[in-house]
């Protein structure tokens, strides 16, 4: 598993990254969120209670697969299991063309697209 950028620059690029791939789904919340985001390292701040700080830019990227997080959870068809004795499959976050989905015995993550 790669892991998250922690130079400034290369934070600047997940950002940007990130940024496009959640405007071309249409979720202009989330950008204005990462505009600040991105404004605050830029300046070289450390981000305010309740902002976005630099995992849950990691995350995003992670879960709209930018490269190079790109592999980072399995992708797996719409109600999957995750296969362990006892699942108790929840969805834990919805995006535009797909979600991620938890186990909440195993604690096993994945991504279910389309």
């Amino acid at each position: 598993m790669l892991a998250p950028p922690v130079d400034r620059n290369a934070k600047l690029a997940l950002a940007t990254g990130v940024g496009l791939e959640l405007r071309r789904r249409g979720m202009l919340t989330h950008v204005e969120r990462l505009r600040v985001y991105y404004a605050a390292v830029r300046a070289g701040r450390a981000p305010v209670a309740g902002e976005w700080d630099d995992a849950m830019v990691l995350e995003w990227a992670k879960i709209l697969r930018v490269a190079p997080y790109e592999g980072a959870y399995a992708v797996k068809p719409r109600m999957s299991k995750c296969g362990c004795d006892a699942p108790r499959t929840f969805t834990e976050r919805v995006f535009p063309g797909g979600c991620k989905a938890a186990c909440g015995a195993c604690r096993e993550t994945w991504l279910e697209m389309g």
